[in-house]
């Protein structure tokens, strides 16, 4: 996760898509060092940009990194198994 500066800001974790699959939420891990004492929060996915660096996608938002370690911590949403992994 990069803000405006391209500076990266966070690591994106998980995402969160509603029942049509479309992605609501990207949980990203800020602060810390190599992933020790990060947290997480959960940022929806229309506050955040998408652009393009060669083969890869990059988002981008326009919070900085004290803005992001400033948020609440996020909570686990509960997992809903898709209709492909219920057991039949």
């Amino acid at each position: 996760m990069r803000n405006q500066n391209r500076d990266t800001v966070g690591t994106v974790q998980d995402l969160y898509v509603d029942a049509s699959g479309s992605i609501k939420t990207v949980v990203i891990a800020v602060g810390g060092f190599l992933g020790v004492g990060s947290k997480d929060v959960a940022v929806k996915w229309r506050d955040l940009k998408r652009t393009r660096d060669g083969k890869s996608v990059v988002l981008s938002t326009d919070l900085n990194k004290d803005q992001l370690k400033a948020m609440p911590d996020y909570k686990d949403e509960r997992r809903v198994p898709s209709q492909a992994a219920t057991p039949k």
